[in-house]
């Protein structure tokens, strides 16, 4: 049971109970405008850090402002293993629905070579991702995701949250101080972007 409803010029179908904001997600016709409203409240959020030092940026801004959610391509080298890179795949696919682009994954370790390489190009640009779950992991993952990636590229730190958004984001900024290498990083929490810091 429920009633038919017309909300900016599109007929849907609301169930008894059910609140409008979900009836329009489920009927799939407001996808770009509720895409939008949820950058736009994310970009909010991510702007709200100040960095410390002044070398560091927090360019969350510029990122959004060019973000064409799900448009671009998603390849993978010839010899990609998809079954022992899973979490590879979901973050690049969110990173995908945020901000769009070109994104090729990279089988990292050469198997011939023996040469380890970044998880995967966006946009020809390198990067690697790091899960972090303590201030200790967030330091030493980071510092290991910035040399492989070498000055060209970024890395996304994943951060399993029993820390405040604060600390994280001080601990990324002083990392990035101590590398000596220019680079961006993406600092994801609960599947939400916290903020975006560029060296």
């Amino acid at each position: 049971m429920g009633v038919w409803r017309t909300v900016g010029g599109r007929r849907i179908f609301i169930k008894d109970g059910q609140d409008l904001e979900s009836a329009m997600i489920e009927s799939g016709k407001f996808d770009k405008i509720i895409n939008k409203n949820k950058l736009k409240k994310e970009l909010k959020e991510a702007l709200e850090y100040n960095p410390i030092h002044y070398k560091i940026k927090n360019v969350a801004k510029e990122y959004f402002d060019k973000a064409k959610p799900n448009q671009g391509k998603i390849t993978k080298d010839d010899n990609f293993k998809d079954n022992e890179h899973k979490h590879e795949k979901d973050v690049i696919q969110f990173i995908h629905s945020k901000f769009g682009g070109d994104f090729h994954h990279i089988q990292e370790i050469d198997q011939t070579e023996g040469k380890k390489y970044p998880d995967f190009k966006w946009n020809d640009k390198k990067w690697e991702i790091k899960k972090a779950s303590s201030k200790s992991t967030i330091d030493s993952n980071l510092r290991k995701a910035i040399n492989q990636v070498n000055k060209n590229g970024g890395v996304v730190l994943e951060i399993q949250k029993n820390i405040l958004d604060a600390d994280i984001l001080t601990m990324v900024e002083y990392r990035m101080l101590r590398s000596g290498k220019n680079i961006d990083c993406i600092i994801i929490v609960n599947n939400h972007i916290i903020g975006i810091l560029r060296k």
